[in-house]
């Protein structure tokens, strides 16, 4: 197992202190409370014209530490503090789903045609996103974990990512690194479409 840096312990021990007090001053008066997103600013992109295929983006799945309201930091190797005055904007699986959906659109040039009517001829690629971890670590890093698998009328790819993104002291700067952390998944899920649909079965880290 590899120790710590010298710099990871400082940035995790400011990162505690700086939670301790955000907590603190929870404590001593009223905070205002605050709700945040993982759609990126930037607006969506219109499809083709004429696309060849669809997407459908069904229903992310995440572990049940972090299925709350509330944000959660990890501070230390256990423990978790949910954040009562951080919440999410949606249930973190709608969120996830949605900017995923965002991102995949941007990229791909195609439609989502979750819960949207479709003509029939259109081939749909069925993406799944299943999140394994997804850690907040204030002034460290925000990481998600996931399996993801793409299905088609005569393809099926399954495969894993890890994303993990430097972040800033704050909460604005987790959530963005977890923005970039979702993009840096959506652009192998984004490839691994194109293969699927122009190409023999791409490879795919286990």
């Amino acid at each position: 197992m590899i120790a710590p840096t010298r710099d990871t312990l400082v940035a995790r021990r400011a990162a505690a202190a700086l939670l301790a007090a955000l907590m603190l001053a929870a404590c001593a008066s009223p905070a205002p409370t605050r709700f945040y997103t993982l759609l990126a600013p930037a607006g969506p992109t219109a499809a083709a014209p004429n696309p060849a295929y669809a997407i459908e983006v069904l229903p992310a799945e995440v572990p049940g530490q972090v299925d709350v309201p509330q944000l959660v930091v990890r501070s230390g190797a256990g423990e978790l503090t949910l954040v009562e005055t951080r919440l999410w904007a949606a249930p973190l699986r709608d969120e996830l789903r949605t900017a995923l959906s965002e991102l995949l659109r941007a990229r791909l040039g195609v439609r989502d045609v979750y819960r949207l009517a479709r003509a029939d001829e259109l081939p749909v690629w069925r993406i799944k996103l299943v999140v394994g971890r997804f850690d907040t670590e204030l002034g460290v890093a925000a990481r998600i974990q996931a399996g993801w698998s793409i299905r088609g009328d005569k393809a099926t790819l399954s495969c894993a990512s890890l994303a993990s993104e430097a972040i800033g002291a704050g909460f604005e700067a987790a959530v963005q690194g977890h923005q970039r952390a979702l993009a840096h998944i959506a652009d192998e899920i984004a490839a691994a479409v194109r293969a699927l649909q122009t190409g023999p079965l791409p490879s795919c880290s286990p």
